[in-house]
């Protein structure tokens, strides 16, 4: 009967065990399972290479992206708090601290938000990220320079002095993610982790 069952896991592990393995199994027969557990925990762990999160040659760009779309998405939700959605697209002197916001202000904040969790999940998504904020931002930047100060409807984002040095501040650190530099044997693991030809 042990031996049936020996032949039979042999042949069931048979890319898995290894002869110390079996001599374990023969040896003692109570702690089957055990071995088992063990040697399929072994063999997983050291066929899985994907790269994780502490090892990823991406990881200041992605957390960058990541932390910014967390923090860009609260201040949105939070900012529906403040205005409501009256004077959806005008001045409203309401301001969540220093930040002057209206509820258009706040959907563009939820939009990058959200778009940041999205793209970190990957360094070329983070960089894309990147550059979206430098652009964007730097728009509405040179925008705010010429709608600080009007309360018309030529400030439909209802922008304020410390809003404009925020969104140059923003701009700067999509140009950081966009171009954080990676070590070039880093560079060369993640392509043939794209690319397994290479």
């Amino acid at each position: 009967m042990e031996w049936a069952f020996e032949l039979t896991l042999s042949r069931a592990f048979q890319p898995t065990l290894s002869g110390a393995f079996e001599r374990t199994v023969r040896g003692n027969p109570q702690r089957t399972g055990t071995a088992v557990w063990r040697c399929l925990l072994r063999r997983w762990d050291m066929s899985d290479t994907r790269p994780t999160w502490s090892n990823d040659p991406g990881v200041v760009p992605r957390t960058l992206a990541l932390v910014f779309g967390i923090v860009y998405l609260v201040v949105g939700i939070v900012g529906f708090f403040i205005t409501g959605f009256d004077n959806f697209a005008s001045h409203t002197d309401e301001h969540l601290l220093w930040f002057e916001i209206n509820p258009l202000h706040n959907v563009v904040h939820i939009v990058i938000g959200l778009a940041g969790i999205a793209l970190a999940s990957s360094l070329t998504g983070a960089r894309t990220y990147g550059w979206l904020l430098f652009a964007g931002y730097g728009i509405v930047f040179v925008y705010g320079l010429w709608a600080v100060g009007r309360t018309g409807n030529e400030n439909f984002l209802s922008i304020n002095s410390a809003d404009n040095v925020l969104h140059g501040v923003t701009a700067l650190i999509g140009l950081v993610i966009a171009l954080w530099p990676i070590r070039a044997d880093a560079r060369s693991s993640v392509d043939r982790s794209i690319n397994p030809t290479l």
